[in-house]
């Protein structure tokens, strides 16, 4: 039990805990990177769905009576909050194996630097490798958990849905960062005509401190939600599985039971044939 919860610990739980340095995001602000940003989210989400091992099939949601059985109905992991939990967990993370690359257009562009599948094709102009490509990796990931905190219902609807449209349900309707062709819409890529660019407040050593801090802070408390509710459901498959064991360990009792009066009958029944057979010796 305790295991799994401290492998739960995300980074920004342990580096609160630890007081260990993190990088430093700026988080995305171009509509061109945030739909690329989107489209990523998608893919992943995708082959999570498509390549998800299939398991157990129905989990017992409800309460243990005074005996420690199970009181409840049945639910279908399928559409389960367990499953969307476990989902949305493992999916963040793969942000990390992104880079940004700059297209000829000027536009910027999300693309995975690795593949399982099979080799990898970037185009555009990427830095690969160094802090850069980690503190890029990390900036989408942080992006995401914003976006799976914020639109957590949609994406729950999304997940128990199907990867069938999961790109126009996503980016389209609900995070509203693509047009309709999944593409970043071309007219909010240019600033507004006669519009200087507004000039960006330099924070002071100070501001960057408080700012380090609340941000650690607020990422620690949503991975405390998270994990509080993962322990939440552990505990209730954990309770389910010590009533199967209880209750096989009574079906076992109750079969060696019969097993010993099987053989008492055996036994007796060998000792009057024994005796019978003495008797007609006589």
């Amino acid at each position: 039990m305790v295991h799994w919860f401290l492998r739960l610990l995300s980074a920004p739980v342990l580096a609160v805990l630890l007081s260990s340095p993190v990088p430093v995001v700026r988080g995305l602000h171009r509509i061109d990177e945030k739909c690329s940003a989107c489209n990523a989210i998608v893919y992943e989400l995708d082959r999570a769905l498509r390549f998800e091992v299939k398991g157990q099939s129905a989990i017992v949601v409800g309460r243990l009576d005074s005996r420690g059985k199970r009181v409840g109905r049945k639910t279908n992991y399928e559409v389960s909050e367990l499953r969307v939990i476990e989902v949305m967990e493992r999916l963040c993370p793969q942000m990390q194996h992104y880079g940004k690359t700059k297209m000829d257009d000027g536009s910027e562009k999300w693309q995975r630097v690795n593949y399982a599948e099979g080799d990898v094709v970037i185009d555009g102009t990427m830095t690969l490798g160094g802090a850069q490509g980690h503190t890029q990796g990390q900036e989408l990931k942080v992006w995401c958990d914003a976006m799976l905190e914020k639109h957590e219902e949609q994406f729950e609807e999304a997940i128990k849905g199907g990867p069938e449209g999961l790109a126009k349900t996503i980016c389209v309707d609900s995070l509203n960062v693509c047009g309709e062709d999944l593409k970043a819409n071309v007219a909010e890529l240019a600033p507004p005509p006669n519009m200087p660019p507004k000039p960006k407040k330099k924070k002071t050593p100070e501001e960057w401190k408080k700012y380090k801090l609340k941000k650690k802070l607020k990422d620690a408390r949503n991975d405390l939600a998270r994990v509080e509710k993962l322990k939440t459901l552990k505990t209730k498959e954990r309770d389910k599985l010590k009533d199967e064991i209880k209750r096989f360990k009574n079906k076992a009792q109750k079969l060696k039971e019969s097993i010993a009066k099987l053989e008492v009958e055996e036994k007796t029944l060998l000792a009057e044939a024994s005796a019978e057979t003495k008797s007609s010796e006589l």
